[in-house]
């Protein structure tokens, strides 16, 4: 009886603590997540105080280098369209600008001209390699800059068809990198359209230029143009029908397969613009 006795004993006290628990634990609870919700409230808040003072006082540069960069500031500008090498003096105070760089478009292949007919037109030449954007120039007195040439077209007529030359890469300094558009192909039989010039750096700002067009091969007695277009540039047009590249970095046509303009058109000289 007096086991059985303590054996009530135990299990009344249990049954206390169950009840007490079940009655105390959940305010307990949400005392504690109040402390804890107050705790990360006043993390945000202090946080949110933090984020801000820093953001005053970096606003003013922020506000000065979009200026420098792109904002309304940025007004002046020096054009650079002649082949050859320059050095561009960094002004005071530019530590960002706005370059345009244009390789040099490639020359058309020439076009194998027939007597009757089966001549071959050559290849349009590729474009030059762009690049539009943003350069932080910050740590550099001046820049050397390189404007390249065009291409020249390829020779054309009733035999030794040459294919046309490649354009010259365009530079901004070490940083932008632009090289010209390749010749396209004499039509002795390799009349392919010259490809576009890569960007030696891809970025976003940087794109191809455009290719040439394959000559084509004529294929019945009717005197046509089989003549490959150059490559498009930045705003402008691939040389046509033999013709010279129109704008800065196109391509030359290629050279025609029928009647007097047999040699490939020159390709179009890069371009450099800077603007701060």
């Amino acid at each position: 009886m007096k086991v059985s006795g303590v054996n009530n004993a135990v299990l009344d006290g249990f049954g206390a603590l169950d009840r007490y628990l079940e009655a105390n634990l959940k305010a307990m609870l949400d005392v504690k997540l109040s402390t804890v919700n107050a705790g990360l409230n006043s993390l945000m808040v202090n946080m949110d105080a933090y984020l801000k003072a820093k953001l005053d006082t970096l606003l003013p540069d922020i506000v000065a280098e979009v200026s420098k960069s792109g904002g309304s500031g940025m007004t002046r500008f020096e054009v650079f369209n002649v082949p050859g090498e320059y050095t561009w003096t960094k002004p005071q105070g530019v530590n960002v600008v706005e370059a345009l760089v244009i390789g040099g478009g490639g020359g058309g292949g020439g076009g194998l001209k027939a007597s009757y007919d089966r001549g071959i037109g050559g290849g349009g030449g590729g474009a030059g390699a762009i690049f539009k954007g943003f350069v932080e120039i910050s740590a550099l007195p001046s820049v050397s800059i390189i404007v390249g040439a065009g291409g020249i077209g390829g020779k054309g007529g009733t035999s030794g068809v040459t294919l046309g030359t490649s354009g010259s890469v365009s530079n901004f300094g070490l940083l932008i990198t632009c090289p010209g558009g390749s010749g396209g192909g004499g039509g002795d039989g390799f009349s392919a359209g010259g490809m576009g010039g890569n960007p030696r750096y891809a970025t976003l700002d940087s794109r191809p230029g455009e290719d040439g067009q394959a000559g084509q091969r004529e294929d019945d007695e009717i005197s046509h143009n089989y003549a490959g277009w150059g490559g498009n540039s930045y705003n402008s047009s691939g040389g046509k029908n033999a013709n010279n590249g129109t704008g800065y970095g196109s391509g030359g046509g290629g050279g025609n397969s029928t009647g007097s303009y047999n040699n490939g058109g020159n390709g179009a000289g890069g371009l450099v613009i800077v603007r701060y």
